[in-house]
């Protein structure tokens, strides 16, 4: 949002399998501003975790958000869409939790999505243009599937990727060296 009186709203979107809340503005002026000391105003972020295993994914003020969490050990559970309210107000926060339950030797492991959906891009001699990653029909409700169906594959690569690229940087600098690159 380009201020915080700007009016924000908060839904769950159904995507199948996983557990999604959106919040953004209500008037939507994609690509409307431009200029210095101007923000993105339009657009939607989104907060997704994939259903089931315990995971709640919800939104409302980060008191009760909070409160929640530390008189029960778990955020509330969605309920309906938030009503449209100036963003200063604080009513439209998002927050995901898991029940991992009791404490064992067995490693537990869950994971949240954040993404952010601009509608439109890019103004190109006066014809607002999708993201380049909408080329094939594309929503956002589509990709967090996508994401979260890819999610195990595309670990094992890209821990592949860091255990190659750490290997590499010990051959060129030693371990200090690979140490300081790899946290770049």
């Amino acid at each position: 949002m380009n201020t915080t009186d700007q009016s924000v709203q908060l839904d769950y979107p159904k995507v199948d399998g996983l557990a999604v809340a959106r919040v953004g503005t209500t008037e939507q002026p994609v690509l409307a501003r431009r200029g210095d000391d101007v923000r993105i105003d339009w657009g939607y972020g989104y907060l997704a975790a994939p259903a089931g295993a315990g995971a709640i994914v919800a939104g409302g003020t980060g008191g009760r958000l909070r409160g929640g969490f530390t008189s029960s050990g778990t955020i509330p559970e969605a309920g309906d869409a938030i009503a449209p309210a100036p963003a200063s107000a604080g009513r439209h926060t998002m927050a995901a939790a898991w029940d991992l339950g009791a404490v064992g030797p067995e490693d537990a492991t869950r994971y949240a999505m954040l993404a952010y959906d601009d509608i439109k891009s890019i103004r190109y001699f006066s014809n607002d243009l999708a993201a380049y990653w909408r080329r094939n029909g594309a929503t956002m409700e589509t990709t967090l599937a996508t994401a979260a169906r890819d999610r195990d594959a595309l670990e094992v690569k890209a821990r592949a990727f860091d255990a190659d690229l750490q290997r590499d940087l010990e051959l060129a600098g030693g371990a200090k060296y690979a140490a300081i690159a790899m946290l770049a």
